[in-house]
C-alpha cells in the first residue's frame, strides 16, 4: 500500500529546513555579529545543530497518519519571519536607528562599563581588582582583566590610540577622569553626530556599542571641536587626530551642567567604516 504524504508534517519539515539553512547562511557568511555579540555566537551554533536534529526526526513524520486534515494556519507565524530573513539583506542596526534611540553627553558620566577597580598604591603601583559580583566565570574575569590592563598601559602613553579592542575601557577612563588627560593627543575613528544644542564648530564623534544583541545597541561618543570651513554630513565616518581637553556642558533637555571631555581636532580625514561598525562590550 502506497503511503500518503501528510501535508501538515511536510510543511513543518520544510519550515525546519528553511530555518536550518538560514542559520547556516548567517553563520557561514559572518553576518551573525550584525545581530548578536560575538560571545553569543556559540549559542546560535548550538541552535543550528538542534535544528538539524529536528529536521532528521521530522522527516520520519512526513508519512504519519493523523486525523487532522486541515492545513494549520499557525505555520504562517513561522513562515513570515523566515521569508523576511531570507529575502532581506542583513544589515544590523543603522546609524539613524541608533541616533533615534537617544543620546546624552552627560549620561555618559554615569555609565560604568568596567568590571574592575583601578587603584594606585602609595608607591605608584597600579592594581586592578575584579568585581566578583559582575564576573560570571573565570574566563570572563580573565578577559576583563586583560582588557583593563591593556587600557591602563595605553593610557600611560603620550598618545591615546583608540581602537575597537580597547575602546570601552579607554572611553570609560576618559569620561570618568577627563582632567587626567588634558593636553594628551588622541587618535580615534567614528561617525559624526550633530546633536542639538552644540556650538556650530562642534559635533560628537560616535560609535555604536552592543552588549548582547542589536536590540540593546546604544550610542556613545566624545564631543569634538572642529574649527574648519569644510564640514561633513551626519553619519560620515572619519579618522581624527586631536588633543583632549574638558569643558562645561549644559544638557539641552535636562539643563544639567557637567564637566565633560572634548577633543580639539588637529586633523580630520574622511574614511570608510571598514567592516563591522559595532563596539562590543
Amino acid at each position: 500500500m502506497k503511503k500518503k504524504v501528510n501535508l501538515n508534517e511536510l510543511i513543518w519539515f520544510l519550515i525546519l529546513i528553511g530555518f536550518t539553512c538560514y542559520f547556516y547562511m548567517i553563520i557561514s557568511t559572518n553576518k551573525l555579529t550584525l545581530f548578536v555579540h560575538p560571545k553569543m555566537v556559540k549559542y546560535v551554533k548550538f541552535a543550528l545543530y538542534f535544528f538539524i536534529i529536528l529536521v532528521i526526526f521530522q522527516g520520519k513524520n512526513i508519512y504519519a497518519i493523523k486525523k487532522a486534515k486541515k492545513l494549520k494556519l499557525g505555520y504562517i507565524m513561522f513562515l513570515i519571519p523566515l521569508v523576511l530573513g531570507i529575502l532581506l539583506k542583513p544589515e544590523g542596526i543603522s546609524i539613524d536607528s541608533a541616533i533615534n534611540k537617544g543620546f546624552s553627553l552627560t549620561s555618559q558620566l554615569k555609565i560604568n562599563t568596567l568590571k574592575h577597580k583601578h587603584t594606585v598604591l602609595a608607591d605608584g603601583t597600579e592594581v586592578c581588582d575584579i568585581n566578583e559580583k559582575d564576573t560570571h566565570s573565570t574566563d570572563n574575569a580573565s578577559g576583563t582583566l586583560k582588557g583593563a590592563l591593556e587600557s591602563i598601559s595605553l593610557l600611560k602613553e603620550t598618545t591615546i590610540n583608540m581602537t575597537s579592542g580597547n575602546f570601552i575601557n579607554t572611553y570609560d577612563d576618559i569620561y570618568g577622569n577627563p582632567h587626567k588627560h588634558i593636553g594628551r593627543a588622541i587618535n580615534i575613528k567614528g561617525f559624526i553626530y550633530n546633536q542639538k544644542g552644540l556650538n556650530k564648530d562642534e559635533f560628537i564623534l560616535s560609535r555604536i556599542v552592543v552588549s548582547c544583541c542589536a536590540a540593546d545597541a546604544q550610542l556613545v561618543g566624545i564631543l569634538c571641536d572642529y574649527s574648519n570651513e569644510k564640514k561633513f554630513t551626519e553619519g560620515t565616518w572619519v579618522n581624527i587626530e586631536g588633543t583632549l581637553g574638558e569643558r562645561e556642558y549644559k544638557d539641552f533637555k535636562s539643563g544639567e551642567v557637567s564637566v565633560i571631555p572634548i577633543i580639539k581636532i588637529n586633523k580630520l580625514e574622511k574614511t570608510d567604516k571598514s567592516g563591522n561598525e559595532y563596539i562590543y562590550n
